[in-house]
């Protein structure tokens, strides 16, 4: 998971609650010491409607800019296979996700060479996995943090690290205005693409509760000020 606040950061240490995914893990030490056949066992997680996040060398994967190039061990998706072949999602050239087909074969050369990064991240779609009863007072307290750009992060301040950074929409006015968050933003197209993601859909949430009449005037106004700074970016 990436969470970009700012300065940009990844963490991939820990997941989201999630009432529609279903996660679980595994790690190729443990499956070597099964004699467990990597090939074999993407096949049964795949028949079992688990989405498989593995780290595999991009020097055997066409379509990656380390291809026959260099040797660079990055996170790709398996979402499918047969035959011979399994489908794979992952940034391909010019950074952008790329979908492609990698042999039985070369799944093995890039996966038995990476000997760090052994974590399997099996992700299944789920609705039943986790539930939660909506609450609208939790959905304003989401707005108005996101509006005012207040650190949400404080209210699990016992379970994940506190953060200084820049939250919520005080982002859009930063990468604006500030040469260093703007190297940044260059720098890292998914920084881009995460911004404009979450900013239509707040700014979605904003309008659906303002046709209602829930939201004030002034929340409306501040949000159409949000949109047009986004949409600048």
């Amino acid at each position: 998971h990436i969470d970009y606040f700012l300065e940009g950061m990844k963490s991939g240490s820990f997941n989201y609650l999630n009432q529609f995914l279903d996660f679980r893990f595994d790690y190729y030490s443990y499956l070597k010491s099964l004699d467990v056949n990597i090939v074999e066992y993407c096949k049964l997680m795949l028949n079992q409607k688990f989405y498989i996040a593995l780290y595999l060398d991009e020097y055997y994967i066409q379509k990656r800019n380390s291809y026959q190039k260099r040797h660079f061990i990055h996170q790709n998706l398996l979402y499918g296979f047969e035959d011979d072949y399994f489908y794979m999602m992952g940034y391909g050239i010019n950074n952008i996700l790329e979908f492609t087909k990698l042999s039985k074969t070369d799944i093995l050369k890039a996966y038995t060479d990476n000997s760090k990064l052994e974590t399997i991240k099996l992700i299944r779609y789920d609705i039943n996995s986790v539930t939660y009863k909506f609450s609208k007072s939790v959905l304003f307290k989401q707005l108005e943090e996101y509006l005012y750009g207040i650190n949400s992060s404080k209210h699990f301040a016992n379970v994940v690290p506190g953060i200084k950074s820049i939250y919520g929409t005080k982002q859009y006015r930063e990468y604006l205005e500030k040469s260093d968050y703007q190297k940044l933003y260059l720098n890292d197209m998914r920084i881009a693409y995460l911004i404009s993601e979450r900013m239509e859909l707040m700014i979605k949430r904003i309008e659906f509760l303002r046709q209602r009449n829930v939201l004030s005037a002034i929340s409306a106004a501040i949000a159409a000020e949000i949109a047009d700074d986004a949409g600048k970016l």
